[in-house]
């Protein structure tokens, strides 16, 4: 009898497990809101990126036009309400750039959390990140490669810097 609850045991984390993994890789937590990217110069672009998940992103690697390294490729943090898209990046000080593996991306904050960092004047909190690349090449598509949960995810965004 107390191996078959054993085994019944057993069975059970293993379904819960399997169902988890379901559960989280048919709900990416990296999505993406907003782009820029310069008219005059297609191999330049950013991407704003935010966590919807419950734990953080560890990101591993970004390529562009499906399978290029970029020239370069920074993680954008801000620490007050700028997102990290736009001009003028490099000349805020609650903008930093990183490279892409130095930070994770933490869940993104409630609206409750973001205004009492806000009446707080909070600015050692991360609240908004991006993904600034840059290539030889026009930019087509953005491809990042993140773990969450250990559990390895794709995000693709085209990005038609092109035209």
């Amino acid at each position: 009898m107390r191996k078959r609850s054993i085994k019944v045991g057993v069975c059970l984390i293993i379904l819960i497990l399997i169902g988890l993994y379901i559960l989280v890789k048919s709900n990416p937590p990296l999505v993406s809101n907003g782009l820029t990217s310069n008219p005059n110069d297609n191999t330049y672009g950013i991407v704003e990126v935010q966590n919807v998940g419950f734990v953080d992103i560890v990101l591993k690697q970004v390529l562009v036009n499906e399978s290029e390294e970029p020239k370069k490729v920074d993680l954008g943090v801000s620490r007050s309400n700028h997102l990290v898209l736009g001009g003028e990046l490099d000349s805020d000080p609650n903008i930093t750039f990183h490279a892409i593996n130095e930070l994770k991306i933490k869940p993104a904050l409630s609206p409750a959390e973001l205004k009492k960092l806000v009446a707080n004047n909070d600015r050692e909190v991360i609240r908004n990140y991006g993904i600034r690349i840059q290539h030889d090449n026009p930019i087509r598509q953005i491809t990042v490669k993140y773990n969450y949960f250990m559990i390895p995810f794709t995000f693709r965004k085209d990005v038609s810097l092109q035209e």
